[in-house]
């Protein structure tokens, strides 16, 4: 498995808390628990772990914050969270990952400064393969030493671990660091330690991972408004990539050139793509822009609508996912732009060579680039949207960085949330209003809080 650390599904090693005024109020959250009752109640679903964490690593002089994961292979087999610790303040972290004066180098310096004590591991694998699954996640930035890996019990076909960083790197790091936080680090280790042992832990919930092995069937319509059954589309290739776009997707339309290439490499061995297209609505004359497009820049696989019942499952455009000829889904989907894994994709479930012979951050003289470290630090972002009268629910949101549209919908209370990287430009859009409401083709901003507010008008 390549690991691709610009994708939005690329886990986040190298994660630290947000300071949108959702992590805030988490923060704060957890800051107030503590304090009131000694712990606070970590919940990572999508990775099987509740565990209580004590005050005492909550309060520490350098930061200490447990990040999800999410899935670390491509087939879903293994999930974790990782603990962090950087050697400075809350506040120093922040400043050097959102400060508004912050340089480049700075950002890079204290990314470079955290370390990974300990991880929590949920596995469906033997011992060997998971060890495996991590370290080619992992390539080498954080080396567990899963000789010695704790068991924390099995359950629902999952085995759950708690992994410490090898002891030579643990020993390596902190002789770098001043006493107090060298000694702070294998004090939230230890600590760790003791209070994983009334962790709970369960089955990962992961909507992604369901989809796998499901039968994707749908009587469809092309762009010209004729009945398709999907099962044909898929008859024709041993494996079919179905790629979710529209033309009001940036991050779709720039990877439309490769595509076309990837579409005709493929056919020989039996692959193919067919495009799912939706032009946020079902309406035939929507679909003649879409039409336009395909022809002028001779796009040679089929195109369709996408069908509505799949636009409701669908987080992000583009999304990508492997189908065989009866329409089975054969991997986790693939949101966002992500050309290598389209080919990964094709070679693994073609059963064909990989043709890449590095990986993405290991040179051919076998040294670690460092400067390729994950810098996918999460954080959240909000989008408040309104109208005169109060909250209005039921927005869909357009929140685009260059390689996704991610997709989300305005709760009860007028806000759709998203967990991204940050560090990067991120354009947001009212992609459909509801009904009653103008349309609004303005582009916002998330400020400096991480927030937008936007303001609809109602129809005249």
């Amino acid at each position: 498995m390549k690991k691709s650390y610009g994708i939005l599904l690329a886990a986040a090693m190298a994660a630290a808390l947000g300071m949108s005024a959702a992590a805030a109020e988490t923060e704060a959250l957890a800051e107030t628990e503590a304090a009131a009752t000694g712990t606070y109640l970590a919940e990572y679903p999508e990775e099987g772990l509740t565990v209580a964490i004590p005050a005492s690593l909550w309060n520490t002089k350098g930061y200490f914050t447990p990040e999800a994961c999410g899935a670390l292979d491509d087939d879903h087999h293994v999930y974790g969270v990782v603990f962090m610790y950087f050697p400075m303040s809350e506040e120093e972290v922040s400043e050097a990952f959102y400060g508004e004066d912050a340089t480049e180098e700075q950002y890079y310096e204290v990314l470079n400064s955290q370390i990974a004590p300990s991880f929590f591991l949920a596995s469906e694998l033997d011992p060997e393969e998971t060890a495996k699954a991590y370290e080619e996640w992992d390539q080498g930035f954080y080396p567990m030493d899963f000789d010695h890996a704790s068991v924390l019990g099995s359950s629902d076909g999952y085995t759950y671990y708690l992994v410490d960083l090898k002891k030579e790197n643990l020993d390596e790091y902190t002789a770098a660091l001043e006493k107090e936080y060298a000694d702070e680090v294998a004090s939230v280790q230890e600590q760790l330690h003791e209070v994983m042992k009334s962790a709970t832990t369960c089955a990962p919930e992961d909507p992604l991972k369901d989809l796998i092995g499901d039968k994707i069937e749908f009587t469809l319509k092309d762009l010209d408004g004729n009945t398709v059954e999907s099962k044909d589309l898929f008859a024709k290739n041993k494996v079919t990539m179905i790629n979710c776009w529209g033309t009001w997707c940036g991050a779709c339309m720039s990877e439309m050139d490769y595509l076309k290439e990837l579409h005709e490499k493929v056919q020989e061995s039996g692959g193919g793509i067919v495009g799912f297209a939706w032009e946020k609505t079902t309406e035939d004359a929507a679909y003649g822009k879409t039409k336009e497009f395909i022809t002028e820049n001779g796009i040679p696989y089929p195109n369709v609508r996408m069908p509505l019942e799949f636009v409701e499952q669908v987080n992000g455009f583009p999304t990508s996912l492997f189908v065989d000829q009866d329409g089975k889904v054969l991997g986790a989907p693939i949101v966002g732009a992500n050309t290598p894994a389209y080919d990964s994709g094709f070679n693994r479930f073609l059963g064909l060579k990989d043709e890449s012979t590095e990986t993405e951050t290991e040179a051919a003289d076998g040294s670690q680039d460092k400067s390729a470290a994950p810098a996918a630090i999460q954080t959240g972002y909000d989008v408040n949207v309104k109208d005169a009268d109060g909250p209005v629910a039921g927005v869909m949101i357009q929140f685009c960085d260059d390689s996704t549209c991610n997709m989300g919908t305005t709760d009860e209370n007028g806000v759709a949330h998203f967990d991204l990287p940050s560090g990067k430009e991120y354009e947001i859009h009212i992609l459909v209003a509801p009904d009653g409401y103008q349309e609004d083709e303005t582009v916002y901003h998330p400020d400096e809080n991480n927030q937008a507010t936007i303001e609809l008008k109602k129809a005249e």
